[in-house]
């Protein structure tokens, strides 16, 4: 299964998600990527990051020359803290549980 498929079940949720899928094809790439920067740039001015997180290979290298075109426009703010709190912090005893016996079998 694709990651994308994954992505799918968090759909409907309370944040507003589109996934969108890079293929083969340059031409449809590049859609994606200009669909990608101009929902940076209506957002406004700032952009969370995780900065410890280094993008390598093809995609990085691709990312990196699209974002250069509007990064000195953009205010990068590092959400990790944020997002190791809220979105992948334990919520509840039974999530605890699940996570301790996936952690025992592997």
């Amino acid at each position: 299964m694709k990651l994308a498929e994954y992505l799918e079940s968090l759909k409907g949720g309370k944040v507003q998600l589109e996934i969108l899928v890079r293929g083969k094809d340059a031409d449809e790439n590049n859609k994606i990527w200009d669909k990608i920067l101009e929902a940076i740039k209506s957002a406004g001015n700032k952009l969370g990051i995780l900065k410890k997180v280094k993008l390598i290979g093809p995609f990085g290298d691709e990312w990196k020359g699209k974002y250069e075109t509007i990064s000195k426009d953009v205010e990068e703010v590092d959400i990790s803290t944020a997002l190791s709190v809220s979105a992948l912090a334990i919520k509840d005893e039974s999530e605890l549980v699940s996570h301790q016996t996936l952690r025992s079998r592997s």
